[in-house]
């Protein structure tokens, strides 16, 4: 979802200087905001309202989501329009030359440039979605998004402490190995592929 909407916004952004007069400075001021700063005020519009409701599992989930984008598409957004404006002016003219646009331009030239920006944007939104995630699936104990936030603030509440210790110290080693797996199957395949469509100085 991040991906998404911030690769249509970053290329329309790039590609007209009046949205970028308008929206970057914006932006700029949203990407300040800590994700989790805006935590009590998604609970207050989308949880508390709702919470004896039967519609609390479908918020809950929303306002997860809605922190997990925030914490997410900042770094996608701001690395796909400096991508977009570094491509090279003599590879937009010859694009026109060639009579290459519209659908065509964004597809064979846009995306490609911004290929390495996404992939360095996503590997850092990738981190700033782990300190999201965990903050948005725990609300109080009758309102909570089942994962690793939850876990772990289930665990840490145990009243024994060997086994509380046992559970955070498992959480975190899962995580450990999630990250070290992504990168080495992942992350470290496509930065190779990046180079590919690295604009040569």
């Amino acid at each position: 979802m991040a991906l998404g909407w911030t690769l249509a916004a970053g290329i329309l952004i790039a590609r007209s200087q009046r949205l970028s007069r308008w929206l970057v400075p914006i932006f700029d001021i949203g990407q300040s905001i800590p994700a989790t700063a805006l935590f009590p005020l998604v609970v207050i519009i989308l949880v508390n309202p709702f919470k004896n409701t039967p519609y609390l599992g479908v918020t809950l989930n929303l306002a997860s989501i809605i922190l997990l984008l925030t914490g997410m598409q900042w770094y996608l957004l701001f690395n796909i329009v400096g991508a977009i404006n570094s491509v090279p002016n003599d590879i937009n003219e010859a694009t026109k030359a060639y009579g290459v646009k519209g659908g065509r331009y964004v597809k064979q030239i846009l995306i490609p440039a911004a290929f390495p920006a996404i992939l360095i944007g996503s590997i850092q939104a990738w981190g700033g979605g782990w300190n999201a995630l965990i903050v948005s699936e725990y609300i109080d104990p009758n309102a909570n998004v089942p994962g690793l936030g939850s876990f772990l603030v289930g665990a840490s509440n145990l009243s024994n402490v060997l086994l509380s210790s046992v559970e955070i110290f498992a959480a975190l080693l899962a995580m450990t190995a999630t990250v070290l797996a992504i990168n080495r199957l992942v992350w470290r395949r496509l930065l190779r592929k990046a180079d590919r469509y690295k604009f040569e100085a």
